[in-house]
């Protein structure tokens, strides 16, 4: 009986010990592109998305897939190994170079603990988190009446809304396409355009406009008078300051509002948000994307700066001079 007892013991104890251990996954793009992501051929993200994170991996051996919304792009596969059930957490990265993807590893670490302890009283202690040194701005309208929340970040203040704007500056009007055939000629002609996501003019006040890079970049300016469409260095000053890249997202995105791409139209609503970057960034070792532009997107509370095309539909956040 005792024997009996012993075993039970044993094999309730490897259990737990099993079922305790955790391996998780970061897959993220380089480039910015977005994938499904399979794990022995189970899906782990109903969205496309361009960074996929998967906890609990409980085998030794993996399987991992990669698959893109895009037809015409092939699916990437690799297998993984763990060196044990103790707990890690692999980084892999999706790389572009030529005309094939590969995954490859980016870092391999075991996972950090969460807890600290208070000395005086050996009591468990939230950990230390950056103080942010925010204040209210004074907001800002626009020619059109729209009104705009602002907040001040490090002495720099920044609108807590999307552009919603129909017009340049001087009072011109930005066009607005429709139909994906306008949007798309707008962009071969490089030439602005604005549309509301989905076409549904409700998404207007939910979201803002999405506009496309020629808007963002035109020198009559669509942010209102005083205001400017940041830079890519901008948007990595207030990822700083909001307590870096991997939590600068959380203070900064709204409602996750999507995009829109010349192929697959309007996509990634409630799972990612884009802005736009003033400056252009011509990437030479990525032909791929043809000599595109800095974007700004955020996948959880990550914040990442990429390279997208121009005539993609993106958000506007603007900045005080």
């Amino acid at each position: 009986m005792k024997i009996y007892i012993l075993i039970i013991i044993f094999l309730t104890s490897l259990i737990g010990s099993y079922f305790s251990q955790r391996n998780d996954l970061i897959v993220f793009s380089e480039g910015g592109e977005e994938f499904y992501l399979r794990v022995d051929g189970k899906l782990k993200n109903k969205t496309p998305s361009n960074r996929v994170k998967v906890t609990h991996i409980l085998t030794q051996k993996s399987r991992i897939n990669i698959s893109f919304e895009n037809e015409s792009l092939l699916p990437v596969n690799k297998t993984i190994r763990w060196s044990s059930y103790a707990n890690a957490e692999r980084t892999m990265l999706l790389k572009r170079k030529r005309k094939k993807y590969k995954l490859k590893n980016h870092s391999y670490k075991p996972i950090p603990k969460r807890t600290i302890y208070n000395t005086d009283n050996n009591q468990p202690s939230k950990p230390n988190k950056p103080k942010l040194n925010l204040q209210k701005g004074n907001g800002v309208m626009d020619l059109e009446g729209n009104f705009y929340n602002s907040v001040i970040v490090d002495g720099q203040e920044w609108m807590e809304n999307n552009l919603k704007s129909t017009k340049f500056t001087n009072g011109e009007l930005i066009p607005i396409k429709m139909t994906l055939s306008q949007w798309n000629e707008a962009g071969k002609n490089s030439l602005g355009a604005y549309c509301y996501y989905e076409n549904n003019i409700s998404n207007k006040n939910k979201y803002g406009n999405m506009y496309n890079w020629y808007v963002a970049s035109d020198s009559r300016n669509v942010c209102p008078q005083g205001w400017h469409v940041p830079s890519s260095q901008e948007w990595k000053k207030l990822a700083e300051d909001l307590g870096g890249i991997d939590n600068a997202g959380k203070h900064v995105k709204s409602k996750k509002a999507g995009a829109r791409h010349e192929s697959t139209n309007f996509v990634s609503i409630n799972n990612q948000e884009y802005w736009w970057c003033a400056d252009q960034k011509i990437n030479s070792e990525n032909p791929f994307y043809g000599g595109i532009h800095a974007k700004i997107s955020i996948y959880s509370n990550r914040l990442s700066i990429s390279d997208y095309w121009k005539n993609s539909g993106f958000y506007i956040r603007c900045k005080k001079n």
